[in-house]
């Protein structure tokens, strides 16, 4: 047939014919590929699809293949075992000789926790009386006082607060009583007055000590403080027990710990032996000749699997196969008038719909390009609208200087809000510097006018020497610190780049006195 010939009932019929023999042939190779696939005991080759069956059957060869393969390495595994009877015994007896070391450091630990546990006690409490004697002493030294059981517990505020005693008061000269030249105990007070009564009088360093004084000030003057020393050696008596306490508890809880290892070590020890008895009992040559013959099975097993396929049987199989696609591709050669027929028509239909769009355009493209025309050129408004208001936004966010200076302090952090009235930054202009004095008094403010010229000063710029006019006076005067004060305004004139503001400075007339101002 050629391009645009009529199909005749003739070749209609003949085509019906074809494609009855093609579903056979297609049926055909199908079946031959499946009978392939089961000799081969695979799911697909290269060019045979795989079949539900075909898969099935790969899968459970695959199955049984791995089983077989672990089964091998199993018995393998088996026999090695057997057959190193010695390797296992010498590491049994290794491990049991590792358990007899650990329990021999066990008891050297114990006895190391129990040396350690009573060197530290005796250490801690040597310490510990020393350090209640130098209590004891201090107390007696100073005061007289020997504490009694009670009174050990106390600190020395809690003390002076049961005692009734004023360190500062008793250690006054003018408070003690004399009698015969000597201030004579008083009963009725826990320390002794004749102690210090030695200490203020007889003593050849009688003016170096104070009762209670200002850390600072009797370290530069060399001078002792008495409730110092006595707090300093009640914090050492406090250490000292605290230490005694702890190793009282911490020693024998080492110990403890050092006699519970020695339990864990015995224990592991006999698990040793016990492992030991077990793998020399257990362990015979009867293993070993066990475990070779279910090698032998295992290994003859996956050869079986190994080489399924019968090689004449894929022979015949392919065979087979190859003739039912020589069938079928003899099929797919003849040519096909009703394909021709068609495709005669559809290039047809192609070039009258061709000369159609080369002669005119459809009018609902047209009207179909001017609406998407008219949506884009409506969002270019938009976004046009949208960034005029965003850059408006913008300028609002930016703070402009009224005018040109220096940034003096920001007082705002990052990301702090901000309002309207909210003070941001301060702005300096250091080109023209005005002084301010607000403690002008009476006597000074009638000798001083606007217009008037000045000589100024300042304080933290010994070197610097300037000139300025005044610029304007109150007229009210403020009551300040019991006296009446006017405020006066002057006009730097120069300029140097050390002023800052707030700096104090001082102004004089030709014929008046100085006075204070600050810089602004």
């Amino acid at each position: 047939l050629s391009i645009g010939a009529v199909v005749t009932p003739k070749g209609a019929a003949l085509e019906a014919a074809r494609a009855m023999l093609m579903a056979d042939a297609e049926s055909s190779v199908k079946k031959a590929q499946e009978a392939l696939l089961a000799a081969l005991g695979q799911a697909a080759t290269d060019d045979i699809p795989a079949t539900p069956e075909s898969t099935a059957n790969k899968a459970a060869r695959d199955m049984a293949l791995s089983a077989s393969r672990v089964a091998v390495l199993e018995a393998k595994e088996a026999l090695e075992e057997a057959q190193d009877v010695g390797e296992i015994l010498r590491d049994a007896s290794d491990a049991l000789a590792s358990r007899q070391r650990d329990l021999i450091n066990s008891k050297t630990d114990l006895d190391a926790a129990r040396l350690e546990r009573d060197l530290n006690l005796r250490v801690a409490q040597e310490a510990f009386d020393d350090a209640e004697e130098a209590l004891q002493d201090t107390y007696k030294g100073w005061l007289g006082v020997e504490l009694t059981v009670e009174e050990w517990r106390l600190d020395p505020d809690s003390l002076f607060a049961d005692w009734g005693l004023d360190l500062e008061f008793v250690f006054d000269r003018q408070n003690l009583t004399y009698t015969n030249r000597i201030a004579p105990d008083d009963p009725s007070t826990r320390w002794s007055e004749l102690t210090v009564y030695a200490w203020l009088f007889l003593h050849p360093n009688a003016g170096s000590f104070d009762a209670v004084c200002d850390e600072k000030l009797s370290q530069a003057s060399s001078r002792t403080c008495i409730k110092r020393d006595i707090e300093d050696t009640w914090d050492l008596f406090q250490d000292a027990r605290d230490i005694l306490n702890t190793e009282a508890v911490e020693g024998p809880a080492r110990v403890a710990a050092a006699q519970n290892a020695i339990v864990k070590a015995e224990q592991a020890l006999q698990d040793a032996e016990d492992d030991l008895e077990r793998l020399t009992r257990e362990r015979t040559a009867l293993d070993v000749s066990f475990a070779q013959a279910e090698l032998s099975a295992a290994q003859a097993e996956l050869d079986d699997l190994v080489q399924f396929p019968d090689p004449i049987e894929v022979a015949a199989r392919d065979a087979a196969l190859e003739a039912a696609q020589a069938t079928l591709d003899d099929l797919l050669d003849w040519p096909d008038p009703l394909k021709v027929a068609l495709a005669g028509g559809e290039l047809k239909r192609a070039g009258l719909r061709a000369q159609r769009l080369q002669k005119d355009r459809d009018p609902a493209d047209v009207a179909r390009e001017r609406a998407e025309l008219a949506e884009a050129e409506a969002l270019v408004a938009t976004a046009e609208s949208d960034l005029v208001l965003a850059r408006l936004a913008l300028d609002d966010m930016a703070i402009k200087a009224p005018f040109a200076g220096s940034v003096a302090s920001i007082e705002v952090d990052l990301g702090e809000e901000v309002s309207t009235e909210t003070v941001v930054v301060r702005l300096a202009d250091n080109t023209a510097w005005r002084l301010e004095s607000d403690d002008l008094d009476e006597l000074s403010v009638v000798n001083l006018k606007k217009g008037d010229r000045v000589d100024v000063s300042f304080d933290a710029l010994e070197d610097l020497e300037m000139t300025g006019t005044v610029v304007s006076i109150s007229q009210f005067g403020e009551e300040k610190q019991g006296a009446i004060t006017y405020t006066a305004q002057i006009r730097l004139n120069g300029h140097d780049d050390r002023l800052r503001w707030n700096m104090t400075s001082s102004f004089t007339k030709a014929d008046g006195g100085a006075t204070l101002s600050l810089l602004r």
